[in-house]
């Protein structure tokens, strides 16, 4: 039982190391970056007011490129969860077959993923994002 405390609290240190260096890292990427909305302050008559000064073009070229990254992000998010399903099911199917033929299983379930990186690379990739124009 030791053990398994130890390392519970070894993962629960790793867990707020994380977390503390994530918003470490988002804190100063704000303030190299200054205003994460482009607006900045101007004194107008004794008052202050803001004023932007970005036009819609460049708004609008952000987004899409805004909707760009978070597409890729996804795609990416869900293929390493289908590979990790993978191995789950190869480890499931190593689970309810005889020893003599987890071997020929487990390789099984690797060619299987192999492939499929490969027909994605070729195929599902074009599917997925299209072309540019």
């Amino acid at each position: 039982m030791r053990k398994r405390t130890k390392l519970f609290r070894r993962l629960f240190v790793l867990a707020v190391a994380s977390m503390t260096l994530a918003l470490f890292g988002v804190k100063v990427e704000a303030a190299h970056n200054g205003n994460p909305a482009g607006d900045s302050v101007a004194i107008v008559d004794g008052e202050q007011g803001e004023t932007n000064n970005q036009d819609g073009g460049e708004v609008a070229g952000q987004i899409t490129g805004l909707a760009v990254s978070i597409d890729s992000a996804w795609v990416l998010i869900t293929g390493f969860l289908v590979f990790f399903m993978q191995t789950g099911f190869a480890l499931l199917e190593a689970g309810l077959i005889r020893q003599k033929g987890v071997v020929n299983a487990l390789l099984e379930n690797f060619i299987d993923a192999g492939l499929t990186a490969i027909i994605f690379w070729a195929v599902g990739f074009g599917v997925a994002f299209g072309t540019d124009s």
